[in-house]
């Protein structure tokens, strides 16, 4: 039974190392899959966004699912993919559809009014389209920043672009490769106007819907971690989100748009709850470990095999709890004079100055001492010295009257 849980403390010791080694290796190997959820620190998080919103004096708060509504006053930033955004959209109230060929957010007639689109053959926005739509439609403002799954970012070949504003400002950008090329979608769409130029193609779109007013922009990653401290990306990025919202303006980051709206209960209740997870676990683990037992088997009683020494041991315990001292010491007596007469062939009724004559003095001396100090109260301490003693002075007087060995003669050999 020893050995066995000497196994199991081995197993879960190898099962701890294996944990720690693949929780070393998931953060030594960063992911470069375009995943921007605003409290993510890999290279395509948006987490330094998030803070750089923050220090510019914004209040952020992040929606793990898509909102089912906003306050007007709410500037909403949503991550979509590319090719989502260009999927068209039909409003609730208006045959009107939304799709990329109209900037991202500006209203397009549909085919039974014009004859040149049909919804019908085109799959529909996700949701996060649709609560955009909306928002921009009550009064909100929305800033679009498109992003591609599939994309693995080259972070050590990044791709510099000269971006112009209407105001002729040019900011420096950093992009991976194969992003920033020419976008027909925004070179086509009818928006207010192609807010960001670069190299005299549409870079960023600023458009309106009703009174909501919306920056799309096709090329999100600049606010990803790994670039949003690269050239002017930052300053970029806060120019286009002070024409939507002053500064002090509530801020939501719907990352609800990139994981879809089937967020579980932990996810909606925020990182907090997630920290509480991994906590109830871990302390699951520990009990588990602790207590040493496997599920669904029976408890085993183990069988401890004990000897003479933890007898005697056990019986001198029970004598000093009970303060049976001279019980113990009689006990002794009783089996050194059973000892004493069975090697002196004695019979059990013979007296005891017959016993006498035939022990060393010391011998007599110390079974003497033990019998006068039976006549008293002794202390466990002196009851335990005699006791000692008369074990001693036996062995002595045994040991000297077993026979000795037969010795082999010695030759002598004549010369």
């Amino acid at each position: 039974m020893k050995s066995g849980s000497n196994l199991v403390r081995i197993a879960w010791i190898l099962l701890g190392l294996l944990a720690i080694g693949s929780a070393a290796f998931e953060l030594s190997s960063p992911q470069t899959k375009e995943q921007p959820f605003a409290a993510s620190f890999d290279p395509s998080g948006t987490a330094a966004f998030a803070e750089l919103l923050r220090q510019d004096g914004y209040h952020v708060q992040i929606d793990t699912l898509v909102p089912t509504n906003l306050a007007p006053d709410v500037l909403a930033i949503a991550y979509i993919t590319r090719d989502e955004i260009s999927a068209p959209l039909e409003g609730p109230e208006t045959d009107s559809v939304i799709s990329r060929s109209t900037g991202k957010g500006s209203v397009k007639k549909s085919d039974d009014e014009e004859g040149s689109f049909s919804t019908k053959e085109a799959p529909l926005a996700p949701d996060s389209i649709r609560m955009i739509e909306g928002h921009l439609r009550e009064g909100g403002n929305a800033m679009i920043l498109g992003y591609n799954p599939a994309l693995d970012l080259k972070l050590d070949h990044p791709v510099a672009l000269t971006v112009v504003d209407p105001a002729g400002h040019s900011y420096q950008v950093a992009l991976p490769t194969g992003v920033g090329a020419y976008s027909e979608d925004l070179a086509d769409a009818d928006a207010v106007l192609p807010a960001w130029l670069s190299a005299k193609q549409p870079f960023a779109n600023l458009d309106q819907i009703g009174p909501g007013r919306a920056v799309v922009m096709d090329d999100g990653e600049l606010a990803m971690n790994s670039y949003i401290d690269q050239g002017d990306d930052a300053r970029l990025l806060l120019d286009q989100i002070h024409l939507l919202a002053p500064k002090g303006s509530q801020v939501e980051l719907i990352d609800g748009s990139i994981s879809g709206a089937a967020g579980g209960l932990v996810e909606a209740l925020g990182p907090w709850a997630h920290g509480v997870q991994v906590q109830l676990t871990l302390v699951g683990l520990v009990i588990v470990y602790a207590l040493g037992k496997r599920f669904g088997l029976a408890d085993e009683t183990p069988r401890v095999q004990r000897g003479a020494r933890d007898l005697l041991d056990g019986i001198a315990d029970t004598y000093n709890r009970g303060h049976a001292a001279k019980a113990g010491l009689q006990a002794t007596l009783w089996e050194a004079d059973r000892a004493v007469r069975r090697q002196l062939k004695l019979p059990s009724d013979a007296s005891l100055r017959k016993r006498n004559e035939l022990l060393p003095p010391a011998a007599v001396q110390a079974l003497t001492a033990c019998e006068h100090a039976l006549m008293q109260d002794p202390s466990p301490t002196e009851a335990l010295a005699l006791a000692r003693h008369l074990e001693t002075e036996l062995e002595l007087f045994l040991r000297h009257r077993k026979p000795a060995a037969k010795r082999r003669p010695r030759r002598v050999h004549s010369t």
